[in-house]
């Protein structure tokens, strides 16, 4: 697996240590993105 630097186009990325920080990361913003505009979007009864 070659280690490419998204930022630059080469050769010297950090390779699998990235996808190890970036992989939890982007599975936390789907989680956070469900909890707080999906989940929270019940509709609510409204009080008399």
């Amino acid at each position: 697996m070659e280690n490419i630097n998204y930022q630059t186009g080469e050769l010297d990325g950090n390779g699998l240590d990235y996808l190890w920080f970036r992989i939890p990361l982007q599975v936390f913003f789907i989680v956070w993105v469900f909890f707080t505009a999906i989940k929270s979007n019940k509709p609510r009864l409204l009080k008399k």
